[in-house]
Protein backbone atom coordinates (compact mmCIF):
# COMPACT_ATOMS: atom_id res chain seq x y z
CA UNK A 1 0.00 0.00 0.00
CA UNK A 2 1.36 3.40 -0.72
CA UNK A 3 1.77 5.73 2.90
CA UNK A 4 4.74 7.46 3.14
CA UNK A 5 3.38 9.96 5.74
CA UNK A 6 0.50 11.59 8.09
CA UNK A 7 -0.94 13.52 5.05
CA UNK A 8 -4.13 14.49 5.00
CA UNK A 9 -5.37 14.20 1.39
CA UNK A 10 -4.30 11.74 -1.23
CA UNK A 11 -5.06 11.80 -4.78
CA UNK A 12 -4.61 9.68 -8.05
CA UNK A 13 -2.58 11.63 -10.48
CA UNK A 14 -3.77 11.33 -14.33
CA UNK A 15 -1.52 8.24 -15.20
CA UNK A 16 -3.13 6.59 -11.81
CA UNK A 17 -0.12 7.04 -9.53
CA UNK A 18 -0.73 8.13 -6.03
CA UNK A 19 0.13 11.72 -4.72
CA UNK A 20 -0.31 14.16 -2.40
CA UNK A 21 -3.46 16.30 -2.68
CA UNK A 22 -2.11 19.34 -0.16
CA UNK A 23 0.44 21.25 -1.55
CA UNK A 24 1.92 25.12 -1.14
CA UNK A 25 2.21 27.44 -3.83
CA UNK A 26 5.68 26.20 -3.91
CA UNK A 27 4.63 22.98 -4.99
CA UNK A 28 5.75 21.48 -1.79
CA UNK A 29 3.59 18.98 -0.19
CA UNK A 30 1.50 19.51 3.29
CA UNK A 31 -0.58 18.23 5.96
CA UNK A 32 -3.39 20.45 5.26
CA UNK A 33 -6.38 18.94 4.55
CA UNK A 34 -7.37 21.39 1.35
CA UNK A 35 -11.03 20.29 0.69
CA UNK A 36 -10.38 16.41 1.17
CA UNK A 37 -13.59 14.14 0.96
CA UNK A 38 -14.80 10.84 1.07
CA UNK A 39 -12.48 10.36 -2.05
CA UNK A 40 -9.69 11.87 -1.55
CA UNK A 41 -9.46 12.19 3.12
CA UNK A 42 -6.40 9.70 3.30
CA UNK A 43 -8.30 7.12 5.37
CA UNK A 44 -11.06 6.23 2.86
CA UNK A 45 -8.66 6.23 0.11
CA UNK A 46 -6.03 4.19 1.09
CA UNK A 47 -9.24 1.91 1.98
CA UNK A 48 -10.41 2.14 -1.42
CA UNK A 49 -6.64 1.17 -2.68
CA UNK A 50 -7.36 -1.69 -0.52
CA UNK A 51 -10.98 -2.56 -1.97
CA UNK A 52 -9.34 -2.36 -5.11
CA UNK A 53 -6.57 -5.04 -4.18
CA UNK A 54 -8.95 -7.27 -2.50
CA UNK A 55 -12.02 -7.43 -4.74
CA UNK A 56 -9.90 -9.58 -7.55
CA UNK A 57 -7.94 -11.97 -5.24
CA UNK A 58 -11.13 -12.25 -4.19
CA UNK A 59 -12.92 -13.07 -7.07
CA UNK A 60 -10.32 -15.47 -8.33
CA UNK A 61 -10.28 -17.45 -4.63
CA UNK A 62 -6.87 -17.01 -3.79
CA UNK A 63 -4.41 -16.54 -0.91
CA UNK A 64 -3.31 -12.80 -0.28
CA UNK A 65 -1.57 -10.38 2.23
CA UNK A 66 -2.57 -6.91 2.90
CA UNK A 67 -1.10 -4.51 5.00
CA UNK A 68 -3.34 -1.06 4.76
CA UNK A 69 -1.63 1.40 6.48
CA UNK A 70 -3.44 4.20 8.13
CA UNK A 71 -1.78 7.73 9.11
CA UNK A 72 -4.81 8.65 11.61
CA UNK A 73 -5.07 9.58 14.16
CA UNK A 74 -2.17 11.67 13.78
CA UNK A 75 -1.85 15.13 14.43
CA UNK A 76 -2.72 18.00 13.21
CA UNK A 77 -5.93 17.04 14.51
CA UNK A 78 -8.14 17.56 11.33
CA UNK A 79 -10.28 15.22 10.08
CA UNK A 80 -13.17 15.39 7.07
CA UNK A 81 -16.13 16.10 7.43
CA UNK A 82 -18.89 14.95 8.79
CA UNK A 83 -16.45 13.56 11.38
CA UNK A 84 -14.71 16.88 11.99
CA UNK A 85 -18.50 17.81 14.35
CA UNK A 86 -19.51 14.63 14.61
CA UNK A 87 -18.78 14.72 18.11
CA UNK A 88 -18.05 18.86 19.18
CA UNK A 89 -21.45 19.10 21.29
CA UNK A 90 -19.31 16.40 23.84
CA UNK A 91 -17.41 17.67 27.02
CA UNK A 92 -14.01 16.39 26.66
CA UNK A 93 -12.27 16.51 30.80
CA UNK A 94 -8.60 16.74 31.15
CA UNK A 95 -7.29 12.95 32.03
CA UNK A 96 -6.31 12.36 35.87
CA UNK A 97 -2.31 12.78 34.91
CA UNK A 98 -2.75 16.21 33.73
CA UNK A 99 -1.12 19.32 35.10
CA UNK A 100 -0.93 16.90 38.97
CA UNK A 101 2.24 18.50 39.99
CA UNK A 102 4.41 15.26 40.40
CA UNK A 103 8.02 14.65 39.26
CA UNK A 104 8.96 14.56 35.96
CA UNK A 105 11.14 11.86 34.82
CA UNK A 106 14.51 13.18 32.95
CA UNK A 107 13.78 10.48 30.57
CA UNK A 108 10.35 12.32 29.14
CA UNK A 109 12.35 15.68 27.96
CA UNK A 110 11.00 18.82 27.35
CA UNK A 111 8.66 18.12 24.53
CA UNK A 112 5.63 20.10 24.85
CA UNK A 113 5.22 20.22 28.14
CA UNK A 114 2.38 21.81 30.15
CA UNK A 115 0.32 22.56 27.42
CA UNK A 116 -2.91 24.03 27.55
CA UNK A 117 -5.85 21.38 27.82
CA UNK A 118 -8.43 21.89 24.46
CA UNK A 119 -11.51 19.38 24.53
CA UNK A 120 -11.93 20.04 20.61
CA UNK A 121 -8.97 19.53 19.75
CA UNK A 122 -9.88 15.69 20.75
CA UNK A 123 -13.58 15.98 19.44
CA UNK A 124 -11.37 15.79 16.38
CA UNK A 125 -8.95 13.36 17.29
CA UNK A 126 -12.49 10.93 18.09
CA UNK A 127 -13.62 12.44 14.64
CA UNK A 128 -10.47 10.85 13.34
CA UNK A 129 -11.08 7.46 14.88
CA UNK A 130 -14.58 6.89 13.55
CA UNK A 131 -13.41 7.57 10.61
CA UNK A 132 -10.79 4.56 10.92
CA UNK A 133 -13.80 2.79 12.13
CA UNK A 134 -16.02 2.66 9.31
CA UNK A 135 -13.56 2.31 6.69
CA UNK A 136 -12.36 -0.97 8.47
CA UNK A 137 -16.06 -1.87 8.24
CA UNK A 138 -16.02 -1.31 4.41
CA UNK A 139 -13.25 -3.82 4.06
CA UNK A 140 -14.65 -5.74 6.70
CA UNK A 141 -18.23 -6.25 4.77
CA UNK A 142 -16.49 -6.48 1.37
CA UNK A 143 -14.63 -9.77 2.92
CA UNK A 144 -18.02 -10.66 4.05
CA UNK A 145 -19.64 -10.04 0.31
CA UNK A 146 -17.04 -12.29 -1.32
CA UNK A 147 -17.06 -14.87 0.92
CA UNK A 148 -14.07 -14.70 2.56
CA UNK A 149 -14.01 -13.32 5.40
CA UNK A 150 -14.61 -16.60 8.31
CA UNK A 151 -10.92 -17.74 6.21
CA UNK A 152 -9.50 -14.37 6.56
CA UNK A 153 -6.72 -13.83 9.59
CA UNK A 154 -7.60 -9.70 10.57
CA UNK A 155 -4.78 -8.33 12.79
CA UNK A 156 -5.53 -4.66 14.18
CA UNK A 157 -2.38 -3.09 15.84
CA UNK A 158 -0.65 0.39 15.56
CA UNK A 159 3.04 1.88 16.16
CA UNK A 160 2.44 3.44 19.35
CA UNK A 161 -0.11 5.95 21.13
CA UNK A 162 -0.59 9.16 21.63
CA UNK A 163 -0.40 10.87 25.25
CA UNK A 164 -3.24 13.28 24.31
CA UNK A 165 -2.55 15.72 27.30
CA UNK A 166 -1.94 12.98 30.04
CA UNK A 167 1.27 13.67 31.88
CA UNK A 168 1.11 17.28 30.40
CA UNK A 169 2.46 15.77 26.92
CA UNK A 170 0.56 15.33 23.51
CA UNK A 171 2.15 12.79 20.87
CA UNK A 172 4.86 9.87 21.80
CA UNK A 173 7.87 8.83 22.20
CA UNK A 174 8.25 7.51 26.31
CA UNK A 175 7.64 4.37 27.79
CA UNK A 176 4.25 5.95 29.42
CA UNK A 177 1.42 3.55 28.29
CA UNK A 178 -0.39 5.90 27.03
CA UNK A 179 2.35 6.14 24.30
CA UNK A 180 3.59 3.07 24.48
CA UNK A 181 0.89 0.78 24.60
CA UNK A 182 -1.08 0.22 21.64
CA UNK A 183 -4.14 -2.23 20.56
CA UNK A 184 -3.61 -5.91 19.48
CA UNK A 185 -6.87 -7.62 18.12
CA UNK A 186 -7.05 -10.52 16.21
CA UNK A 187 -10.00 -12.65 14.42
CA UNK A 188 -9.43 -15.60 12.88
CA UNK A 189 -12.12 -18.14 13.23
CA UNK A 190 -11.58 -21.91 14.03
CA UNK A 191 -8.24 -20.96 15.69
CA UNK A 192 -8.85 -18.15 17.87
CA UNK A 193 -11.92 -18.17 20.12
CA UNK A 194 -14.15 -14.99 20.18
CA UNK A 195 -13.69 -12.67 23.40
CA UNK A 196 -10.39 -14.48 24.63
CA UNK A 197 -7.87 -11.77 26.15
CA UNK A 198 -4.56 -12.49 26.69
CA UNK A 199 -2.97 -10.10 28.90
CA UNK A 200 0.83 -10.66 29.41
CA UNK A 201 3.11 -8.28 27.25
CA UNK A 202 3.46 -8.45 23.70
CA UNK A 203 6.10 -6.30 21.50
CA UNK A 204 5.48 -5.49 17.54
CA UNK A 205 8.55 -8.25 17.22
CA UNK A 206 6.20 -10.84 18.13
CA UNK A 207 3.43 -10.17 15.51
CA UNK A 208 5.30 -11.91 12.53
CA UNK A 209 6.18 -15.04 14.04
CA UNK A 210 2.65 -15.44 15.56
CA UNK A 211 0.73 -14.62 12.04
CA UNK A 212 3.31 -16.79 10.64
CA UNK A 213 1.98 -19.87 13.34
CA UNK A 214 -1.66 -18.66 13.25
CA UNK A 215 -1.08 -20.04 9.55
CA UNK A 216 0.94 -22.98 9.74
CA UNK A 217 3.55 -21.30 8.36
CA UNK A 218 7.52 -21.80 8.68
CA UNK A 219 8.80 -18.49 10.59
CA UNK A 220 12.33 -17.07 10.01
CA UNK A 221 14.30 -18.60 13.00
CA UNK A 222 16.30 -15.10 13.45
CA UNK A 223 13.09 -13.28 14.00
CA UNK A 224 13.70 -12.12 17.50
CA UNK A 225 10.15 -12.02 18.35
CA UNK A 226 8.03 -15.39 19.76
CA UNK A 227 5.74 -17.00 17.65
CA UNK A 228 2.75 -16.48 20.64
CA UNK A 229 0.15 -18.73 18.53
CA UNK A 230 0.04 -21.95 20.79
CA UNK A 231 -0.60 -19.61 23.48
CA UNK A 232 -3.52 -17.92 22.04
CA UNK A 233 -5.33 -21.00 20.55
CA UNK A 234 -4.75 -23.00 23.20
CA UNK A 235 -6.13 -21.38 26.40
CA UNK A 236 -9.18 -19.78 26.91
CA UNK A 237 -8.22 -17.52 29.80
CA UNK A 238 -5.78 -14.37 29.98
CA UNK A 239 -2.48 -15.99 29.63
CA UNK A 240 -0.51 -19.16 29.67
CA UNK A 241 1.26 -20.38 32.77
CA UNK A 242 4.65 -21.11 30.62
CA UNK A 243 4.75 -17.53 29.57
CA UNK A 244 3.74 -15.87 32.84
CA UNK A 245 5.78 -13.15 33.81
CA UNK A 246 7.70 -12.40 30.48
CA UNK A 247 9.04 -9.04 29.78
CA UNK A 248 9.74 -7.36 26.92
CA UNK A 249 11.64 -4.72 25.63
CA UNK A 250 11.68 -1.17 24.55
CA UNK A 251 13.45 1.88 23.45
CA UNK A 252 13.22 5.44 22.10
CA UNK A 253 13.30 5.83 18.46
CA UNK A 254 16.24 7.72 17.30
CA UNK A 255 19.82 7.53 16.51
CA UNK A 256 20.97 8.36 20.04
CA UNK A 257 19.91 6.38 22.99
CA UNK A 258 17.34 8.15 25.15
CA UNK A 259 16.08 5.42 27.35
CA UNK A 260 15.50 1.95 27.33
CA UNK A 261 12.98 -0.25 29.52
CA UNK A 262 12.44 -4.04 30.40
CA UNK A 263 8.29 -4.08 30.80
CA UNK A 264 6.37 -7.21 32.54
CA UNK A 265 2.72 -7.77 33.18
CA UNK A 266 3.01 -5.92 36.49
CA UNK A 267 5.88 -3.59 36.38
CA UNK A 268 8.12 -1.13 34.11
CA UNK A 269 11.85 -0.36 34.86
CA UNK A 270 13.46 2.79 32.91
CA UNK A 271 16.61 3.51 32.32
CA UNK A 272 17.75 6.82 31.13
CA UNK A 273 20.92 8.46 29.85
CA UNK A 274 20.24 11.59 31.99
CA UNK A 275 18.29 10.57 35.28
CA UNK A 276 18.23 7.67 37.53
CA UNK A 277 16.04 4.61 37.32
CA UNK A 278 12.62 4.15 37.30
CA UNK A 279 10.31 2.09 38.32
CA UNK A 280 6.53 1.93 37.58
CA UNK A 281 3.63 -0.38 39.71
CA UNK A 282 0.92 -0.86 37.50
CA UNK A 283 -0.77 -2.61 40.10
CA UNK A 284 -0.61 -0.03 42.64
CA UNK A 285 -0.14 3.15 40.15
CA UNK A 286 -2.04 2.79 37.21
CA UNK A 287 -1.27 6.32 36.45
CA UNK A 288 2.36 6.32 36.33
CA UNK A 289 2.89 9.09 39.13
CA UNK A 290 5.60 7.56 41.26
CA UNK A 291 8.91 6.37 41.11
CA UNK A 292 8.74 2.97 43.20
CA UNK A 293 13.00 2.79 42.48
CA UNK A 294 14.78 2.05 45.76
CA UNK A 295 11.52 1.07 47.72
CA UNK A 296 12.87 -1.95 49.64
CA UNK A 297 9.58 -4.07 48.67
CA UNK A 298 11.22 -3.28 44.94
CA UNK A 299 14.67 -4.52 45.08
CA UNK A 300 14.14 -7.55 43.76
CA UNK A 301 12.07 -7.18 40.48
CA UNK A 302 14.36 -4.12 40.11
CA UNK A 303 17.33 -6.70 39.50
CA UNK A 304 15.68 -9.08 37.96
CA UNK A 305 14.22 -6.49 35.11
CA UNK A 306 17.83 -5.15 35.02
CA UNK A 307 19.67 -8.46 34.60
CA UNK A 308 16.68 -9.47 31.77
CA UNK A 309 17.60 -6.27 29.80
CA UNK A 310 21.38 -6.27 29.93
CA UNK A 311 20.63 -10.17 28.38
CA UNK A 312 18.77 -8.57 25.84
CA UNK A 313 21.56 -6.43 25.16
CA UNK A 314 24.39 -8.78 25.00
CA UNK A 315 21.88 -11.15 22.83
CA UNK A 316 20.90 -8.74 20.53
CA UNK A 317 23.90 -5.88 20.82
CA UNK A 318 21.72 -3.17 21.23
CA UNK A 319 24.14 -0.02 21.60
CA UNK A 320 20.99 1.76 23.72
CA UNK A 321 21.81 -0.92 26.69
CA UNK A 322 25.56 -0.06 26.72
CA UNK A 323 25.01 3.66 26.47
CA UNK A 324 26.83 6.17 28.96
CA UNK A 325 23.84 6.33 31.94
CA UNK A 326 21.97 3.38 30.71
CA UNK A 327 25.03 1.32 31.30
CA UNK A 328 26.02 2.74 34.22
CA UNK A 329 22.51 2.28 36.19
CA UNK A 330 22.80 -1.32 35.01
CA UNK A 331 26.06 -1.84 36.55
CA UNK A 332 24.70 -0.41 39.98
CA UNK A 333 21.99 -2.11 40.19
CA UNK A 334 23.20 -5.34 39.46
CA UNK A 335 26.24 -4.86 41.60
CA UNK A 336 29.13 -5.06 38.53
CA UNK A 337 31.81 -2.94 37.15
CA UNK A 338 30.46 -0.34 34.43
CA UNK A 339 31.31 -1.96 31.31
CA UNK A 340 33.19 -0.25 28.35
CA UNK A 341 31.56 1.12 25.87
CA UNK A 342 32.74 1.62 22.45
CA UNK A 343 32.07 5.48 21.05
CA UNK A 344 31.60 4.35 17.66
CA UNK A 345 28.64 2.38 18.67
CA UNK A 346 27.11 5.05 21.17
CA UNK A 347 28.08 8.60 20.65
CA UNK A 348 25.79 9.55 23.28
CA UNK A 349 27.76 11.61 25.75
CA UNK A 350 27.26 10.67 29.49
CA UNK A 351 24.62 13.05 31.44
CA UNK A 352 24.55 13.94 34.72
CA UNK A 353 22.52 12.09 36.69
CA UNK A 354 19.43 14.16 37.84
CA UNK A 355 19.57 14.70 42.18
CA UNK A 356 16.28 12.50 43.23
CA UNK A 357 13.52 14.34 44.66
CA UNK A 358 11.15 13.38 47.15
CA UNK A 359 8.92 11.25 45.47
CA UNK A 360 4.46 11.23 46.97
CA UNK A 361 3.33 8.32 48.68
CA UNK A 362 0.16 6.48 47.04
CA UNK A 363 -1.92 7.39 49.24
CA UNK A 364 -0.94 11.49 47.88
CA UNK A 365 -2.17 11.37 44.62
CA UNK A 366 -5.17 12.81 43.99
CA UNK A 367 -7.75 11.35 42.02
Amino acid sequence: MFNRGHWKKLVLTDDGQPDIGAKSQKGEPGYGLNGADEKTFATDFLTDRALEFMQPVADENRPFFLVVSLPDPHGPNTVRSPYDTRFSGMRFLPPRTFQTGAETPGWLGAGEGHPVFRGQEMAKYFGMVQCIDDNIGRMIAALKDSGQFDRTLILLTSDHGDLCYEHDRLNKGNPYEGSARVPFVARFPGRLKQGQVYSDPVGTVDITPTVMGLLNLPANPDDEGRDLSSDFTASESASSAADAGRTIFLRNAGRTAQWVAAVNARYKLILSVGDEPWLFDQQQDPDELINFYRRPDTSDVTESLARELLEYGKRTTDPYVSAPGIADSLAAILNQPVPKTDSTESPQKKTPQRKRRKQAAPDDRSE
